[in-house]
């Protein structure tokens, strides 16, 4: 789970925990660690894991139920031939125990399904254009947009998004089809 400022008292705790591990450069600190280095598109991206599973220095750490270490997500990507760079860290806390090859796995994986969700919905549903903001209206929206993917992903896996997007705004006969394959599996499902 993502620890971010809406968990200010864990969150601070973590970001001093690993600012000082760095500082002495993780000498004595018992930790996992994995380095990922990706080239290509004109930039070079590490990402480093680290987790960290002795937590007798965390505070409250009693109060997570279930925690079993701290893990730390340090990407930094530097465009090539450029001496610049940006870092960005992403902390999160786990009740499974493993290591950060592994959680280097889980979390790219994580990103890349929310990566793909959040540009579908921004690129083909417009969802940042959106005004809707009056009550659960936004949720709602958010949740036909999504249902509207999946209904298009399994009815017309061959075509992209966009495609089916337009064929069955434009052709109510295709918008029809669409339903009926998706309900008649379903129908048939729950009656056979």
């Amino acid at each position: 789970m993502a620890v971010k400022e809406n968990q200010p008292t864990l969150y601070a705790e973590m970001e001093n925990f690993f600012d000082q591990a760095h500082e002495v450069e993780w000498e004595e600190v018992s930790h996992s660690f994995h380095q990922e280095v990706e080239k290509g598109h004109g930039r070079i991206d590490i990402r480093e894991v680290r987790v960290v599973d002795d937590l007798n220095w965390l505070p409250n750490a009693d109060k997570w139920k279930n925690l079993a270490c701290l893990v730390e997500v340090r990407s930094t990507r530097q465009k090539t031939g450029s001496a610049a760079s940006e870092t960005l860290r992403r902390l999160y806390i786990s009740s499974r125990r493993a290591p950060a090859k592994q959680f280097a796995k889980w979390t790219r994986q994580h990103w890349h399904v929310e990566n793909h969700c959040h540009w579908v919905a921004d690129v083909i549903f417009k969802e940042d254009d959106v005004l809707a903001d009056r009550g659960n209206s936004a949720e709602n929206l958010g949740l036909f947009r999504r249902l509207a993917m999946n209904m298009a992903a399994i009815a017309d896996p061959g075509r992209g998004l966009a495609s089916v997007r337009r064929a069955a705004t434009f052709g109510t006969g295709y918008l029809k089809g669409i339903l009926a394959t998706i309900f008649s599996k379903k129908v048939s499902k729950n009656f056979s």
